[in-house]
């Protein structure tokens, strides 16, 4: 049932209401990355996405906006797409959460209206009153568990990327040595596979 509702969802228009994934022969994927801007290791990331020439889309928490305006700057300079993840993960409603990493955002020059949910959890109420002001949410297909397993609170070793397929949303965090380590495997991955990296905006283009 849940692979039935996301594949639901995941066409047009439905997707511009919550996408988990784009069309499966669009021979893209959209790579993401959750919880920056993070001074130890976003540029570390940055850089490898200008040596392999790679587009991204990252999901930015306010707190860290507010600490590293900066580092936000140089995202939007490298021309990766923009989206809000919440202001901290805190216990606000998705709402104010949202608002509050907006107004973070807003002051360092930068308007999106795509919305991640922390944990990407959501309920339907919560979708509707997020829709209702102008936001598109956006989920995720494949999910390296990079945080989870720096963490310790995942034991399974990362994923088989021979499974990524056209449409995949991956999920990866720019905040640990595991993202970074792995992220010129993955690249070199998909691209075997003969899929373009693109942003999540243009998954479904």
């Amino acid at each position: 049932m849940k692979k039935l509702v996301k594949n639901i969802f995941s066409i047009w228009p439905l997707c511009n209401l919550v996408c988990w994934h784009g069309r499966r022969r669009c021979g893209k994927v959209a790579l993401t990355f959750d919880d920056g801007p993070n001074d130890d290791y976003t540029r570390q990331v940055l850089d490898i996405l200008k040596v392999a020439n790679v587009t991204a889309t990252f999901f930015l928490e306010g707190r860290w906006v507010e600490k590293n305006p900066q580092l936000v700057a140089e995202l939007i300079d490298a021309g990766h797409e923009i989206g809000n993840h919440g202001y901290d993960h805190g216990d606000d409603s998705v709402l104010m959460q949202v608002k509050k990493c907006d107004d973070a955002l807003k002051k360092v020059g930068v308007s999106t209206n795509l919305f991640r949910p922390p944990l990407g959890k959501l309920s339907c109420i919560e979708l509707v009153r997020l829709r209702l002001n102008g936001y598109r949410v956006c989920l995720w297909s494949v999910d390296l568990h990079d945080s989870m397993r720096h963490e310790g609170k995942w034991a399974v070793g990362g994923l088989d990327y021979s499974s990524i397929q056209g449409g995949d949303i991956i999920l990866m965090h720019d905040d640990n040595p595991i993202c970074v380590t792995e992220l010129p495997e993955i690249i070199k991955a998909v691209r075997n596979r003969c899929l373009e990296f693109v942003s999540v905006s243009e998954i479904n283009r």
